[in-house]
């Protein structure tokens, strides 16, 4: 109970503006200083590093930064004094740089923190060379479709988008060329799809799409104009692969995602052994004809 109140609140922290973010960090410094300066007896200088926290991670490293000073210039304000009666202003201005500057440190970590889990969160969902979906992502967004489509009986189609040197074309793209290829392929393939179509990278050669709602009609208007955008790619780059399209419109969803990916492969054979150069498209009615 208590990890799904966190992960609720987290959710929600994550969904709200920075504006508000600044103003709720703002009013935790606010009750912080409160409560320090009503309360002589106890020390709340570290307390300060949650409203810093807060925005750090969920709003921006600027905005992290100002609180920073903000939480600073509040606890100088509000703070007590030291007990010696010999310090100096210079001393007091000497305990607010170095809290200062704690703060700001703390903020640039937290900020950093955060931006490090966002990139290593990409990265495992999307490839780093051409932005397509992980094979663990597309399974996971497969599973979802799957279900829906379980649920509203409504037909979707895989594609498998396949690339080969042609017949005498030695490879001559080269590691440093390969990912720019990836990715203008990729971009191709996103330009020419809907945006609640998904397109993943199953290797360095394939990708497969997620067409959901898409009936064999539809399909095959959207593998048609796929597959001549890129071949008009290819061909005028001058890269020497050929592109092969394969793809199966599910009027019944099959049960589990292996069963999909396991009939993606077999098109992927198809493809690699007769299609290339051309689109091979069937549609399945039946969850038992899978193998």
């Amino acid at each position: 109970m208590g990890v799904d109140a966190v992960n609720e609140l987290e959710e929600y922290l994550h969904k709200q503006s920075r504006l508000f973010l600044a103003m709720l960090g703002f009013v935790l410094a606010v009750l912080l200083s409160l409560v320090d300066y009503l309360n002589p007896g106890i020390h709340l200088d570290f307390a300060y590093m949650l409203p810093i926290a807060l925005v750090s991670w969920y709003g921006s490293r600027w905005g992290g930064m100002a609180m920073a000073c903000g939480c600073a210039c509040v606890w100088l304000v509000t703070g007590k004094q030291p007990l010696d009666s010999l310090a100096t202003f210079a001393v007091n201005g000497l305990n607010f740089a170095m809290l200062l500057g704690s703060f700001a440190a703390f903020s640039l970590v937290v900020s950093t923190l955060r931006r490090e889990r966002v990139i290593n969160r990409h990265l495992a969902l999307y490839d780093r060379g051409s932005g397509a979906c992980t094979r663990n992502f597309f399974s996971e967004l497969a599973g979802a479709e799957i279900s829906r489509a379980q649920r509203y009986g409504r037909p979707f189609t895989l594609a498998c988008v396949n690339f080969r040197y042609g017949e005498g074309t030695q490879p001559s793209l080269g590691c440093r060329n390969e990912g720019a290829v990836l990715r203008k392929i990729a971009r191709a393939i996103r330009v020419n799809t809907r945006s609640c179509d998904v397109v993943g990278l199953q290797r360095d050669n394939e990708f497969v799409l997620l067409l959901p709602e898409t009936d064999n009609e539809s399909a095959d208007i959207v593998l048609r104009k796929l597959y001549d955008r890129l071949a008009e790619l290819l061909r005028k780059n001058e890269w020497g692969l050929l592109v092969g399209v394969g793809a199966v419109t599910f009027l019944r969803p099959p049960e589990t995602v292996d069963e999909l990916l396991e009939k993606a492969e077999r098109l992927t054979i198809r493809v690699r052994e007769g299609g290339m150069g051309k689109t091979v498209h069937e549609v399945c009615t039946n969850p038992s004809l899978y193998a």
